[in-house]
């Protein structure tokens, strides 16, 4: 990684050549190697079948740099004067520069052929520029009449300068005019082709056809939720509560989409009973649908499944949920229904479970396990068989690290096709069942794709959440409209929660610097989810600048330094992130190898090593690594953990607490791989949704009006409710009794309708 240059004691001295203008004839565009360089269009085209790469402004304006001092080095620091002046920007952003460099020119970093690292210093272009032949010089404006566009267009006076004729202000104020246009325009395609792609991901091939025109199929005020349309595409059913108070119950409603108009599937009135997850008969005559009890736990839950004509008609009961079940579920044929349980299996062991798939012959009573077997630490939900009844489809592993898995009907031969490591919020067949839509969070959105096997996930540039696909390549989606800001709460006191920052968009996961003084957020109000640092009564400032998927947000227990992870689009391992607070400084660590998506990072006791939750294919791991050293570059695996779902050091007492996926206990070890239940039942309303602190356990449960912070002193037992909540995630400052906690400020979702070509 391009950080890991840092790690070198060897220390050189940039060699400052005086800049050197690119030649007239190479300003347009010019040739490196088998490359073709059109700069003012952002494009490096290779000679041998003219395939085009596209690069990002800033990225052309460092290879710019780099080719003005062909042979010479240019250290980080001039890079950054040159390329972004007048700004304060980290190193990060050189450091992405010049990895879509390399990437564009499929240059190798360990054998470099044109742009070689210089540890400690710089970089050094390898290869001259040379002027292309006429037949192949392109039109567009050299990048250095735009960098002139934008400095003098910004500085230019807006009234008449003495000694300069009307007319002649006039055409100057035209020509540049045109030039900001342009440069306008080029920062548009730059943006473009910059944007949100993680790994595998991509835009389609032709920006026209990625144009699909919504129409919305509900409008009414609230919340509309898991649309799903019959096979025909004729009718859509969803979930909505008659009202916005927190705890009212679901109900199921239905519309024909010929007609404006819908109307409840169901006359259930209790207010108790809450339905959800509606599913269409393969005819599109019924639609079956969870019922549950609103007073049950959480995890305790009774679940029925129902049957209700479209057409009227009195329901009927199809299952009695098993104790474990987790819907979703899919209804793929009559006698066939597909639902997630979690089971205690004795073949791992009697503190571990794990989460599987298993097909219901609603006819016989017959029940079979698929996707995997007895035994397997696996969490595997969300299934879908494909139309032509050939395939089933589900996610191994937890919502923000989840892997979409594709196996035959009866779970053989299972293959994963992407790393869902953005999270996800739903997906469905194509119909032709070669591929799937699915929603996936880009930046600031979350947006409908398409993935086939072995290609580039393609994105429609549509955003929308739950997807729901008929034969005729209809697609119905959630539309979210939300904005959450970050309350502080008294823990001493039942009054409504004080706002801390003004928000325009989501912030989330807060976390407290250890001296209660700081909070770190993720944000989107930047555009794309970065990590912001801020106080109460001063404006918040990001410290990233990088579309990444970001882990959680650890602070040092005694210095002020900030720890996370980050896994750029088209990467497939993380990367680790520490930020100095004092310092105002940001840099890259190197991280162990194939460690794949980090879910979770922190220091640990000793600060020579660090706790890395990963998840790879959809397997958790916890391990526990020595930082490299001055005797050991590498780092040195000390123990692993398998089927974690979450962890917390307590820094008080030195113990190590975990959770299992898909189990509801809390561990702690003892040493080594040895563990000793602490707490069960332990059920957390997320996986991540809890912390540990002097031999207490704080954690978020559902309630009937919402959720509730509560306390467990683990020595005692005694549980007790700290206060009520509107969301599940927090941060804590124990020492002055204060939980901060996202919360809705607006919230809105609508469904709305595509038709794929």
């Amino acid at each position: 990684m391009e950080n890991q240059t840092g790690q070198s004691s060897v220390l050189l001295t940039a060699v400052d050549t005086p800049a050197r203008a690119l030649p007239a004839n190479l300003q347009n565009s010019f040739t490196l190697g088998d490359f073709q360089v059109d700069v003012g269009g952002l494009k490096l085209v290779l000679s041998s079948d003219q395939s085009l790469k596209k690069i990002t402004f800033k990225s052309m304006r460092v290879l710019v740099e780099l080719a003005q001092h062909a042979g010479a080095t240019r250290s980080r620091d001039q890079l950054l004067d040159v390329v972004w002046p007048d700004t304060c920007p980290t190193p990060e952003v050189l450091t992405q520069a010049i990895k879509e460099l390399r990437k564009a020119l499929s240059d190798d970093q360990k054998a470099p052929e044109y742009i070689e690292t210089i540890p400690k210093v710089g970089y050094r272009l390898l290869k001259n520029p040379e002027p292309m032949r006429a037949a192949q010089v392109t039109v567009s404006e050299p990048i250095n009449a735009m960098d002139d566009a934008f400095s003098k267009a910004a500085n230019a006076p807006i009234h008449d300068v003495h000694g300069i004729s009307k007319a002649d202000s006039r055409s100057k104020a035209v020509r540049w005019a045109w030039r900001l246009l342009a440069a306008i325009f080029v920062l548009i395609i730059a943006w473009r082709f910059s944007g949100p792609q993680q790994q595998d991901l991509a835009p389609l091939s032709n920006a026209n056809e990625a144009k699909f025109p919504v129409r919305m199929l509900t409008s009414a005020v609230g919340i509309e939720v898991t649309p799903v349309l019959s096979p025909n595409g004729e009718w859509l059913a969803y979930g909505a509560a008659g009202s916005s108070a927190a705890g009212a119950p679901e109900r199921i409603w239905i519309r024909d989409l010929s007609t404006p108009n819908a109307q409840r599937l169901t006359r259930d009135e209790s207010a108790n009973s809450n339905e959800e997850f509606p599913q269409f008969s393969d005819d599109g005559l019924s639609v079956a649908f969870v019922r549950n009890d609103l007073k049950a736990k959480h995890s305790e839950a009774p679940c029925e499944i129902w049957v209700q004509r479209v057409l009227g008609g009195v329901p009927r009961k199809l299952l009695d949920c098993p104790i474990g079940a987790t819907p979703p579920f899919d209804w793929p044929a009559p006698e066939v229904l597909l639902l997630p349980i979690k089971q205690r299996d004795s073949a791992i062991g009697i503190d571990s479970q794990s989460m599987g798939i298993f097909a219901f012959n609603l006819s016989t009573g017959s029940v079979k396990r698929i996707g995997s077997k007895a035994g397997e630490l696996v969490h595997d939900w969300y299934p879908k068989r494909s139309p032509d009844g050939l395939k089933l489809a589900f996610r191994r592993g937890g919502n923000t690290d989840s892997t979409l898995i594709v196996a035959d009907v009866n779970g053989q031969d299972a293959k994963p096709w992407a790393q869902l490591a953005h999270g996800a919020r739903g997906f469905d067949w194509l119909p032709g069942s070669d591929g799937i839509v699915v929603s996936v969070r880009a930046t600031a959105k979350y947006e409908l794709a398409i993935i086939r096997p072995n290609q580039p996930m393609q994105f429609l540039g549509v955003a929308g959440q739950i997807p729901s696909v008929a034969q005729s390549g209809k697609v119905a989606f959630g539309v979210r409209q939300e904005r959450i800001g970050l309350l502080k709460h008294n823990l001493d006191s039942a009054s409504p929660g004080e706002l801390i920052f003004p928000s325009t968009q989501i912030d989330a996961s807060p976390s407290f610097s250890p001296d209660g003084k700081t909070l770190a957020f993720l944000s989107d109000r930047g555009g794309s989810y970065q990590i912001w640092l801020g106080k109460q009564n001063e404006s918040p400032q990001a410290i990233t600048q990088v579309d990444a998927h970001f882990s959680n947000i650890t602070w040092h227990p005694k210095l002020p330094l900030l720890l996370t992870a980050q896994l750029q689009p088209g990467e497939s391992q993380s990367e680790l992130l520490e930020y100095d607070l004092d310092r105002s400084q940001l840099k890259l660590l190197p991280a162990p190898i194939n460690l794949g998506l980090i879910v979770r990072v922190s220091y640990d006791v000793d600060p020579n090593f660090l706790l890395i939750l990963s998840s790879i294919k959809g397997h958790r791991i916890l391990q526990r690594f020595k930082s490299p050293s001055a005797e050991n570059s590498a780092w040195q695996l000390d123990w692993t953990l398998h089927d974690i779902g979450s962890f917390q050091r307590d820094h008080v007492s030195e113990k190590l607490y975990f959770t299992r996926v898909a189990n509801n206990t809390l561990f702690s070890q003892i040493d080594g791989q040895t563990a000793a239940v602490v707490l069960e039942p332990f059920d957390p309303l997320w996986l991540w949704s809890w912390r540990v602190h002097d031999g207490r356990v704080y954690y978020s449960s559902q309630t009937e009006a919402g959720f509730a912070l509560r306390q467990r002193t683990l020595s005692s037992g005694v549980d007790i409710q700290l206060r009520a909540m509107s969301y599940g995630d927090f941060a804590l400052d124990l020492p002055r009794k204060i939980a901060v906690v996202p919360s809705s400020l607006a919230h809105e979702m609508d469904i709305g309708s595509i038709q794929l070509r």
